[in-house]
């Protein structure tokens, strides 16, 4: 970003929109360390190595219940879809053999 000329430690925008005095007091307060984040919160802190090999053993396992589920869906559907496909085919060829047969008894009628 470019830097304002009047205020080089602020972008040219935060001097143009009158925004000088926030952002000015808030650049003067240091982040915290990792240290004080941890006392802060102490679920940010690292997890041990036995602990990250249990979470990811977790998270295959809960994988692979769903990638189970939406497969056996998928085949489910594809079964479906055979079985209404064949049922189609019969229905057609049961409509289709009557008249068939109609024309093959006038030929021999003929």
């Amino acid at each position: 970003l470019f830097r304002s000329p009047n205020h080089p430690s602020l972008p040219l925008f935060a001097a143009a929109s009158g925004c000088r005095g926030y952002l000015a007091a808030s650049s003067l307060a240091a982040m915290p360390t990792h240290a004080e984040v941890i006392a802060m919160n102490p679920l940010e802190a690292p997890a041990d190595f036995w602990t990250n090999v249990y979470y990811v053993f977790n998270g295959l396992a809960a994988f692979l219940a769903v990638s189970l589920v939406m497969g056996s869906f998928v085949c489910c559907c594809v079964l479906a879809i055979e079985r209404v496909e064949k049922w189609e085919q019969q229905r057609h060829l049961s409509v289709t053999k009557p008249a068939a047969e109609k024309e093959t008894a006038r030929d021999k009628d003929e």
